[in-house]
């Protein structure tokens, strides 16, 4: 609709330039010559003019039987000011926001030719206007001193934030024009131009215009509040909530995620390409920059689009033409799963207390026989109070069909032994040399199995074997080939191999005490109250909070290189926002203005800086010359307070 108005006025315009000796047509006659768009547009007001009133004062425009549903003419104006004659005889009102720069003490002034009045209200409501200026008569163009009324005084305003104004003039013949200027600290007296200003629209939370039901009001703030509560925001309660741009986007959630909250078109792009707009990827609850928030292989959009939730990593299965599918092969076939490199072995995490308490290191073990006596197997590691528990793939020795073996293991003190979840064997009591046997039946077709050996010392001698053998002769299965490892490499790939789903990747939870084949992303191992997820996403280590090697594609608590080698030439600074001041307070993601990034080769004097606005939490410099490069990032806030650098940190290019 709006698009097509702009194209009459566009024909309108060279029409009247074609036929400049035309003239007896009536201006009352003319259509308005802009649809107004039904959302408000930053840079842009609209004067409505209503033509054929007579008089001098806006009390003549107000008691117009057109005024003001029936405009004569609507008109676009990127400042608020008409300085050129147009007629006799009509009435005018400009209705938008305006959006001051800073937290200042602001004066208005107003001048026009006829009378004019200027309105402003407290807040983005008109309900909550008031006139602050006022031209009895006339003026000279831009006086501003003929009349005392026409200055406002001084007015608090609260920067970004969209304050609700109208101004209304009233021509009658003469002279014709009317401006709006102001001034603050800094700011000289000077008409308010198009990036203070935004057209009005009706606001989206009122009712029943927007058809806001209760419910709906209900969803809205349950979502803004779990968005708060789990980015650790500060949440305001009211409604409608904070969202300067009445674009339907809450202004924290556009912050956090790179948009402007002061833009309204953005609620229609698609940053990440999976055919969601910013506006629908806030109600789902998805991630506007990442396709498949879920991470399941499936794209936000695809998994709305056959109705189901893009939030739910599980959540594969629909019904396509009557029949249940899963979604991902019915669309790109069936997926390629990554396969990890594997190596002959177990993954031995090592623990101080019998009941897997503290870890205390991680170690490959050929094989699980062993006799410490009196000692222990490490000498972080007491002689006695200490478990240990083994990770390994059994693959079944046989090509073909189905066969029996007998797993066996022995243990002063306690033994447990788990395949593909399910405890087969159960010594777990404090005992002399003992022990258990298991008959189980593996099928080559099956391919591995997930095989747990759990051990606990309590006191005295302290010894363990564990093996595999022929239930029928009793002969003991060489392991090789038998019994394998995952190869522990954290890359892109290795990331994608994620067996129990929890979001942390196999490679790393075998590298750091952690279970690969249990979703334990939630449960914490630290007196900090970091989960095994956050820990992942933190790069740091679940169990000591010690910085280990960055999680592929995550953010840290200090910024840190994701290609520390710097091959290419290629490095990527990435951090995560601060959740609070110095003096302990909060900041929220809305007073963050941009962050500095200070580099140099000299760690002692960091000489080069890039700015990075708020909402990205990562930058990549990809023309850095050889050598090692220091990098510190830095906070800067809304009100031009800056903090103080980050750890700095270093990468080599080669």
């Amino acid at each position: 609709m709006y698009k097509t108005g702009l194209f009459s006025l566009l024909a309108l315009m060279l029409a009247l330039a074609g036929c400049q000796s035309i003239s007896d047509t009536s201006i009352d006659d003319l259509p308005p010559t802009a649809a107004v768009p039904e959302t408000s547009e930053p840079g842009t007001v609209y004067i409505y003019y209503y033509d054929g009133i007579s008089g001098l004062s806006v009390d003549d425009l107000i008691s117009a039987a057109k005024y003001p549903d029936n405009p004569s003419e609507v008109v676009a104006l990127t400042e608020l000011a008409r300085l050129n004659k147009r007629g006799d005889n009509f009435g005018a009102r400009v209705r938008g926001y305006i959006i001051p720069p800073k937290d200042a003490n602001y004066e208005f002034f107003l001048a026009s030719d006829d009378n004019s009045a200027l309105y402003l209200s407290t807040d983005s409501s008109p309900d909550n206007l008031s006139r602050i200026a006022l031209v009895p008569g006339w003026t000279e163009l831009q006086n501003y001193s003929k009349y005392s009324s026409q200055r406002s005084g001084n007015i608090s305003l609260t920067a970004g934030n969209r304050y609700y104004f109208e101004v209304l003039h009233k021509q009658a013949s003469g002279g014709d024009h009317f401006s709006v200027a102001w001034s603050a600290p800094g700011i000289t007296q000077t008409i308010i131009s198009s990036e203070y200003l935004a057209s009005w629209a009706p606001s989206i939370y009122e009712e029943p215009a927007a058809g806001v039901d209760t419910e709906e009001i209900f969803s809205l703030g349950y979502r803004i509040g779990y968005f708060d509560a789990d980015k650790d925001l500060a949440f305001t309660p009211d409604y409608p909530p904070l969202d300067q741009d009445e674009d339907g986007l809450y202004d924290n959630w556009e912050v956090y995620y790179g948009l402007n909250p002061a833009n309204p078109d953005d609620a229609s792009v698609d940053t990440d390409g999976d055919l969601l707009s910013a506006s629908e990827e806030f109600l789902l609850g998805t991630n506007p920059t990442n396709p498949d928030t879920s991470g399941d292989g499936l794209t936000d959009g695809e998994k709305y689009a056959y109705g189901l939730d893009p939030l739910d990593p599980n959540d594969l299965y629909t019904e396509v033409d009557g029949e249940r599918v899963n979604l991902y092969d019915y669309l790109h076939g069936e997926p390629e799963a990554p396969e990890l490199s594997r190596e002959d072995g177990f993954v031995g995490h090592y623990f101080i207390g019998d009941q897997f308490d503290e870890f205390a290191m991680r170690r490959l073990d050929n094989t699980i026989d062993f006799s410490w006596g009196g000692g222990s197997p490490d000498a972080s590691i007491p002689g006695d109070m200490f478990s240990v528990r083994w990770y390994g793939w059994l693959y079944p020795p046989h090509e073909s069909g189905t066969q029996e073996y007998q797993i066996t293991i022995r243990g002063d003190d306690g033994v447990r032994v788990w395949l593909d979840g399910e405890q087969i064997i159960d010594g777990w009591v404090p005992q002399a040399p003992t022990t258990y046997s298991a008959t189980v039946s593996l099928d080559a077709a099956d391919g591995r199995h997930e095989l747990v050996v759990e051990y606990f010392e309590s006191r005295f001698d302290a010894m363990v074997r564990f093996w595999l053998a022929d239930p029928v002769t009793g002969d003991v299965i060489d392991s090789t080939g038998v019994i394998q490892r995952p190869v522990l490499e954290l890359n892109d790939d290795t990331a994608l191999v994620d067996s129990d789903g929890d979001s942390i990747p196999d490679v790393w939870e075998l590298s750091h005490g952690l279970n690969p084949w249990v979703d334990d992303a939630q449960a914490i191992y630290n007196d900090q109250g970091i989960s095994n997820l956050e820990a992942w996403e933190l790069g740091v280590h679940p169990w000591t909070l010690e910085e280990v090697s960055a999680p592929v594609d995550s953010g840290a608590s200090e910024p840190v290189t994701t290609t520390p080698d710097g091959s290419g030439g290629v490095i990527t600074v990435s951090w995560t926002a601060p959740g609070t001041r110095t003096d302990g307070t909060s900041i929220s993601l809305s007073e963050i203005d941009y962050y500095l990034i200070n580099y140099g080769q000299d760690s002692q004097s960091l000489g080069q800086q890039v700015r990075v606005p708020s909402g990205t939490t990562n930058y990549t410099f990809d023309t850095l010359t050889s050598g090692t490069w220091y990098f510190q990032v830095q906070v800067v806030d809304t009100d031009g307070l800056t903090s103080e650098g980050s750890e700095v940190v270093s990468a080599n290019v080669q």
